[in-house]
């Protein structure tokens, strides 16, 4: 089959017109035997160029691409002697500071290196000696308090198993035989280390062990999600934030639990209601009452204002699907008066008028104008949402004898016998 080289839409070179411009160099095509060396030349470089264009994308879909390795950290092998970087440790041995990222990574390195740490062991059976000089090492480039080193060797031993990790699942084949998976050692550890590893690997109760721990870990459904800052970092920074917040208060000032306490400030506003730190099934309106968004407080008044003036016009006119508010007398404190629903207007339930003043709390919030303050004494629709819902209470049969607040306009006397 004749093969086409293409480099440019106008150049179409073949075997087939190279050898014709050979004929025509030797004078065999052309009649007056005249050869054409300039455009011989051109058609054989064009030819060349296409055959190492072909080649070069060959190597390149068989060659796989660079990927980045792990880290090697040579800047901090590499420092001068003396020359150690200071890691701030808070009283848990934990690293808090801007520094814990170079002193994890390096910890790393030392965790895949077979010459500091032996990874064909396990991390519980390697000798209090080698721990002694891993904290050696590490203490000769950082500047490190000693209540640090349980949370250093812990550290590493949690490396150096992930890490013998990642070796089996890269280059352990289970399908192969023994002297083919000795064969696919990785070139970073030495024969002798790779053979302990698939040897251990090899053995049926370690493969019973491994395949348990793996079914394990696949129930686990809460993973980290703050990438290379430790929660004990963010931690402290929370803390400072809080420390700061607290010395901005008023002198005298108590910061008493609530929605906008400093707690709350730093951490954020809590999700869908929840409280958070008190534990299971405790809400914000158990604790500080209904909070009502800014965007319900103002369908609110407009509802009201709406139904204010219906029940001033009292029209009833033709047409209006809204429910036409009867007139009633003047309210004044110590009525007995009926609660109506605010979409039917029927009645919910008979209650004492207790106040009228908008700076009246009712579960911790003022009621505000055009609202009452009102003691619920009997019941009438049992399951009819209350208009503002605070702590327990969330419909009319929760509120018994309890004052709840209640629009102005949604009231009417209670007519005398």
């Amino acid at each position: 089959m004749e093969l086409t080289y293409q480099l440019y839409d106008d150049d179409d070179v073949t075997h087939e017109k190279v050898r014709d411009y050979e004929d025509d160099q030797n004078g065999l095509n052309d009649k007056d035997g005249s050869a054409q060396i300039d455009d011989y030349d051109e058609c054989v470089y064009i030819y060349c160029i296409n055959i190492f264009s072909i080649m070069f994308t060959a190597l390149g879909e068989v060659l796989p691409s660079r990927k980045r390795g792990p880290t090697s950290m040579t800047d901090v092998w590499n420092q001068k002697p003396g020359c150690r970087i200071t890691v701030t440790i808070n009283p848990l041995g934990q690293p808090i500071c801007d520094n814990t990222s170079k002193l994890t990574h390096f910890l790393g390195t030392i965790a895949r290196s077979c010459k500091h740490c032996p990874i064909d062991l396990p991390w519980t059976k390697v000798s209090k000696d080698q721990k002694q000089e891993i904290i050696k090492t590490i203490r000769s480039k950082f500047i490190i308090p000693k209540h640090a080193d349980r949370w250093m060797l812990r550290s590493i031993g949690r490396k150096v198993k992930n890490w013998r990790a990642r070796l089996k699942k890269k280059h352990w084949d289970s399908s192969k035989s023994f002297r083919k998976q000795v064969k696919s050692r990785p070139p970073e550890l030495e024969k002798a280390i790779w053979k302990s590893l698939v040897t251990m690997w090899n053995n049926e109760a370690v493969q019973e062990k491994c395949a348990k721990n793996k079914a394990n870990w696949a129930k686990k459904v809460m993973v980290q999600v703050t990438g290379k800052k430790s929660y004990a970092r963010i931690r402290e920074e929370l803390k400072k934030n809080m420390d700061d917040l607290t010395k901005d208060l008023p002198e005298g000032t108590v910061d008493a639990p609530g929605p906008d306490d400093v707690f709350a400030q730093v951490v954020g506003n809590n999700k869908y209601g929840a409280a958070d730190m008190y534990g299971l099934g405790v809400r914000q309106a158990d604790l500080w009452g209904n909070i009502p968004s800014r965007n319900v407080v103002l369908i609110e008044n407009v509802k009201l204002k709406s139904d204010n003036e219906l029940m001033e016009d009292n029209t009833g006119a033709q047409g209006d699907t809204r429910v036409n508010v009867p007139p009633r007398p003047r309210l004044k404190v110590g009525d007995e008066v009926f609660l109506h629903n605010i979409v039917t207007y029927e009645k919910v339930a008979k209650a004492w008028l207790r106040s009228m003043d908008p700076t009246t709390e009712v579960g911790g919030i003022e009621i505000g104008e055009d609202w009452c303050s009102v003691e619920v004494q009997a019941i009438i629709k049992r399951g009819s949402l209350l208009v503002r819902p605070f702590d327990l209470f969330m419909r009319v049969g929760d509120a018994g004898g309890a004052c709840v607040a209640w629009p102005s306009t949604y009231l009417s006397v209670v007519p005398l016998d």
